[in-house]
């Protein structure tokens, strides 16, 4: 992975774990689909935003084109494009 990337860097400079249990608590383990991390969900918001692209774009961006590097910043695992690959 290229350490001078952009979404690299920027991964780094955020410190996700702070934020974990705070956006964990919002949500229910009872109602509803399990929850995103709080890296995942803002990551991906950053990603639109930098970008100024659509959720839709954001999605083609994280699962198909530049997908190792963007999802380093979200912490997506390959498991989960293969998932919504199929």
């Amino acid at each position: 992975m290229a350490l001078d990337n952009r979404w690299v860097i920027m991964a780094k400079m955020i410190p996700w774990s702070e934020f974990d249990g705070e956006y964990a608590a919002i949500f229910s383990e009872k109602i509803g689909a399990p929850a995103k991390t709080f890296r995942m969900a803002l990551g991906a918001l950053i990603i639109k935003e930098k970008l100024g692209i659509s959720d839709r774009e954001k999605e083609d961006q994280l699962f198909k084109k530049e997908q190792k590097l963007l999802n380093n910043n979200c912490n997506i695992s390959k498991e989960i494009y293969l998932i919504s690959s199929n």
